[in-house]
């Protein structure tokens, strides 16, 4: 699935929104539903906003379910998912070479794009096996939470993307019996 243009901007338009909170990842708090525990600008450097599902904003949610339900994943309840991680980056930023499972053991997958292509670096390079996501602008991936990948960094103009960090919950996929 791609997202149209418009699309694309709608949501880049919602990261630059007062209402959405868009600052540095490392100022985020418990309080914003967010946990900093570990979090190193040396490491991840990138602005983020939280973009909560509301009137406005639905369609996008509805919009993620009906992907994840043609993957597979036909019990997904995203549609009522809180929130959505809306990312910026400047030239400088990037985020090292990292395994998301390992910062949020409950995340399973991560769905995402880039939603712009008027920047330079910025590539999202997955490692063992190496391939590399978000090439086009709007082309949404859905990737393990387990996959070794990073951010290469930015080096001219601002680069937007969109991350669901998904639980099996999320998914739709029961607990496992213990």
């Amino acid at each position: 699935m791609i997202l149209t243009k418009e699309q694309c901007q709608v949501l880049i338009d919602l990261h630059d929104h007062p209402k959405h909170g868009s600052k540095h990842i490392s100022e985020f708090t418990i309080e914003d539903n967010f946990d900093p525990r570990g979090i190193k600008k040396s490491k991840i450097d990138y602005d983020m906003s939280l973009v909560y599902r509301d009137e406005e904003t639905q369609w996008f949610f509805d919009l993620i379910s009906d992907y994840l339900t043609e993957a597979g994943y036909t019990n997904n309840i995203v549609k009522q998912t809180l929130y959505f991680n809306n990312f910026a980056y400047n030239p400088g930023m990037k985020f090292v070479r990292h395994v998301d499972k390992h910062r949020m053991s409950e995340w399973e997958m991560i769905i995402g794009a880039v939603l712009n292509d008027d920047y330079e670096g910025g590539r999202v390079l997955y490692y063992n096996p190496d391939f590399e996501v978000a090439t086009k602008p709007g082309e949404i991936y859905l990737t393990d939470a387990r996959g070794e990948h990073e951010v290469t960094e930015i080096t001219k103009g601002r680069r937007y993307s969109f991350v669901f960090f998904l639980e099996k919950r999320e998914l739709g996929i029961p607990k496992e019996l213990i």
